[in-house]
């Protein structure tokens, strides 16, 4: 920490029995206007290696991401913020574990129901905008936190996503939060649910540069989610701080041919304990 500069570096390191990702971070924040303006820009990286079951060796996927964005102070109880995000990954993009089924016939006459691993291009590019607007109510000890998000990549979706929670202080060392996000999204433009119909034809074997492209991940179908819950946070004394969470979480296809049994529901406890000293 700087008299007006702030700059955080973060390292990362995630293992799995098939996958390894190491990651980076540098974040800075830059104060002007007697702080009431901070201006935010950050670059990010990963290296993953993936073991693909049915390859020998390992795969590449490496991410890079930019991020700019400003704070803005309007008055004493309000600050809207402003992010805009750039992101790249490339190398293997597809899941290993998805496979898209396709009617093929193997003798004249003769069609079984056949599955091929997934093939998604090798390289996707990200471009996301966020507004924030936070606003402080003292004469009831709350606080409201809204934003809006914009996501489009090159796989050709967008999606939206609104959040809305409220702080509601309760004395002097507990807070209750409730909280709501609705999310909503286009699908990629290679997801079939089926290829039956399509013009495409699968291949076995590792993925491939030059396409045809397909991938039945429900996550990437055109589809709508639901959450809200509560959080309340407790601090019996300035050192310690208890928290706990309950969510729903409510996800629904909406192109009309992904069975909705594809799409999860849950409910999420979270609970937590922070020291400071």
């Amino acid at each position: 920490q700087y008299p007006r500069f702030n700059v955080a570096l973060g390292v990362a390191n995630s293992r799995e029995s098939d996958y390894v990702s190491n990651g980076w971070s540098v974040n800075t924040l830059t104060d002007f206007n007697q702080k009431n303006t901070t201006l935010l820009a950050g670059i990010a990286g990963t290296d993953d290696d993936i073991k693909v079951f049915h390859q020998t060796g390992r795969e590449k996927k490496r991410t890079h991401d930019l991020i700019v964005g400003v704070t803005q102070l309007l008055d004493p109880r309000t600050s809207i913020t402003l992010n805009a995000t750039w992101g790249r990954q490339r190398g293997y993009l597809s899941d290993p574990y998805k496979l898209v089924q396709k009617d093929t016939e193997i003798v004249p006459g003769v069609s079984l129901p056949l599955t091929f691993a997934e093939n998604r291009p090798a390289e996707r590019d990200k471009w996301i905008g966020l507004v924030a607007y936070n606003r402080a109510y003292p004469e009831v000890g709350g606080a409201i936190d809204l934003s809006y998000r914009l996501y489009q990549d090159t796989y050709d979706t967008t999606s939206h996503t609104i959040e809305a929670a409220w702080f509601q202080q309760i004395g002097e060392r507990l807070i209750v939060r409730p909280g709501f996000r609705f999310y909503t999204q286009d699908a990629a433009e290679f997801y079939h649910y089926r290829l039956d119909g399509t013009t495409i034809v699968p291949a076995a074997g590792p993925p491939r540069r030059n396409g045809p492209f397909y991938s039945s991940d429900y996550r990437l179908s055109e589809m709508r989610t639901h959450t809200y819950g509560v959080k309340i946070v407790w601090t019996p004394v300035d050192a310690l701080q208890f928290d706990a969470t309950y969510e729903r979480y409510d996800m629904r296809g909406t192109d009309g041919v992904t069975p909705q049994s594809a799409y999860c529901q849950a409910d999420i406890v979270t609970v937590g304990v922070k020291f400071s000293w």
